[in-house]
């Protein structure tokens, strides 16, 4: 997918594709297009179909231009129409990032409290006023939207203006909704995010207003062309538009906002593990031009998040950032192990003064970072690293004089950190990502050491929940996605083990309460109805966290409690 506003023009307009057939072997290819435009009374379409000309030869003069002569060309084939077989459904690789904004006028009356309640089938980012709302990222995290989508609650209060006009904007993305999921392709739940939000002003006389996401909203394609998870994201700050989210903003080229068609809407219910944000950054240690114009940053950490760029240079030039958790011996990227993940981010300059870019709707996992395009010789803080996180507090610290244990405690937090992501996923860099019931079922007890994982780990027991099929088995990944299985011995087995691994921690009876609802398949005597459920998989090395810290430290919870604990040195460990 490609905008192409800027190219389009009243009057006679061409559309000209060249087509490589070389990789076809036999020479012969297919091409499936649309091109979609709005004008002030309707939205129309140009698909590739017989009416097209075709030519094997390469063709003189201007051939991708209005006025060139094609009578000598032949007419194209047309296999079928498009959408139909023999190529079914055509999906976007990609889709740009939405702005929708909306202007409105408050009475001169004081306002005493104002909250702005937002949701989304993709992802947001909410602005009131020119300033941003809140500090979450991904928003509103990762559920299954045919079933349970979360809402999140800002306090606005100090962002309005009583007696004057004021402006509500929203930058939408695909994010988990609409876009790639692990190598699984896009569009498992939609294809076209949507946004719902209301903001509610209370006055001091006791009268309230309301304002909604309704038809009187206005959206445009803006700066971000492409953003994906998965694929990370191309932002062209040339399509900036500078003002949108502040009152005033001219907003007449845009198109009148759609209601969104979802036939079966979800419960909304209020979010119940904490946000993800921005928890820290990590500063490039080294810049290594491996290449001519090809330089990789060490940020010294495996991380998850994205970078901040920091740029000047001519408008037009793109820098690409790739990323990558390893190199190669010769110093380039390792992108092997990332599979079909492009985790690639790239930004075209606006031109002028310095520049600083942070990617909105994509993360990655990575150490290194490749750039490219970048005008002239990068300084180590052209690249900051901006580490991103389900924001729960860290509950311990560990040091020995055994240095591998240290590191083996690192490597457990930075673990943690890096795949508690709105779902505790199995790897945050490759195309996977996914929240395996396994691997949590063996890391759970380690999560509640080292972080506070109560709200995290509750919020991913109802995911898992909203996945438990009729005959009682829990799924192999929750949200459940693709054709991934079910009732999998050490998988199936983190619907008993992660709720008791938590009442163990916190001394939250509730969380069993809930629970015991989804454990049909357990007997009464405590057996498993299919015994092949009966068993568990100690394969994560996070695992080894518990007994580390109840044997070397002597921490250990006496009771499940919170609060309850018994500390002391082991005996007879040095």
């Amino acid at each position: 997918m490609a905008e192409v506003t800027a190219q389009l023009r009243p009057g006679r307009t061409a559309v000209a594709v060249r087509v490589d057939t070389s990789s076809t072997g036999s020479g012969e290819t297919g091409l499936l297009g649309v091109l979609e435009f709005a004008t002030a009374d309707a939205v129309r379409h140009v698909r590739t179909c017989r009416t097209w000309k075709t030519t094997g030869s390469e063709p003189a003069g201007d051939w991708s231009g209005p006025d060139f002569d094609d009578s000598a060309w032949a007419a194209a084939d047309e296999w079928a129409p498009w959408g139909m077989a023999p190529r079914g459904a055509v999906a976007p690789a990609s889709s740009p990032a939405f702005q929708l904004r909306r202007e409105f006028h408050l009475p001169a009356k004081r306002i005493v409290r104002a909250r702005l309640y937002a949701t989304a089938l993709g992802l947001y980012e909410a602005h009131l006023n020119g300033r941003r709302v809140g500090a979450d990222e991904l928003a509103p995290g990762w559920t299954d939207y045919r079933k349970r989508v979360q809402y999140q609650t800002y306090d606005v209060t100090d962002l309005l203006r009583g007696g004057s006009a004021n402006t509500l904007g929203f930058h939408l993305g695909d994010g988990w909704y609409a876009g790639a999921i692990a190598s699984f392709g896009r569009h498992h739940y939609g294809e076209r995010p949507s946004v719902l939000a209301q903001l509610e002003v209370t006055y001091t006389d006791g009268s309230t207003e309301r304002i909604v996401s309704d038809h009187a909203w206005r959206a445009a394609a803006g700066p971000l062309v492409s953003a994906d998870l998965i694929g990370g994201e191309d932002y062209d700050a040339r399509r900036e538009t500078d003002g949108w989210t502040q009152p005033g903003f001219d907003d007449s080229g845009w198109q009148p906002a759609e209601p969104a068609a979802v036939t079966t809407p979800p419960a909304i219910v209020a979010q119940a593990d904490a946000p993800v944000r921005v928890a820290g950054e990590l500063p490039a240690r080294q810049v290594t031009e491996v290449a001519p114009g090809v330089f990789v940053f060490d940020l010294g950490q495996n991380m998850v998040g994205s970078v901040r760029l920091k740029v000047c240079g001519p408008a037009g030039t793109v820098v690409r950032l790739r990323h990558a958790e390893a190199l190669n011996p010769d110093g380039t990227l390792h992108t092997a192990s990332l599979r079909s993940a492009r985790a690639t981010d790239t930004y075209t300059l606006r031109g002028g003064s310095v520049e600083v870019h942070e990617p909105r709707f994509t993360f990655h996992g990575f150490r290194y970072v490749e750039v490219t395009g970048y005008p002239g010789v990068p300084p180590l803080d052209a690249v900051t690293g901006r580490v991103m996180h389900t924001s729960a507090p860290f509950t311990m610290e560990f040091e020995t004089d055994v240095p591998m244990l240290n590191r083996l405690h690192s490597n457990i937090t930075w673990g943690q950190r890096g795949n508690f992501l709105s779902v505790p996923t199995d790897t945050p860099a490759r195309d996977e990502r996914l929240g395996w019931s396994g691997d949590i079922g063996v890391f759970a007890p380690t999560a509640a050491y080292v972080m506070g994982s109560a709200r995290f780990l509750t919020k991913w027991l109802r995911d898992l929940y909203d996945a438990q099929r009729a005959d009682g088995a829990f799924p192999d990944v929750a949200p459940q996605i693709g054709m991934l299985g079910a009732g999998t011995a050490g998988w199936g087995d983190a619907g008993v083990s992660v709720p008791w691994a938590l009442y163990e921690a916190y001394g939250d009876i509730r969380v069993l309460e809930e629970a015991w609802e989804h454990w049909d398949s357990v007997r009464e005597d405590g057996g498993f109805q299919d015994a092949g459920m009966n068993s568990f998989n100690h394969y994560a090395y996070g695992a080894v966290g518990t007994w580390m810290y109840a044997t070397i430290a002597g921490i250990a919870p006496a009771a499940p409690a919170s609060g309850a604990w018994s500390s002391a040195p082991a005996p007879a460990v040095r």
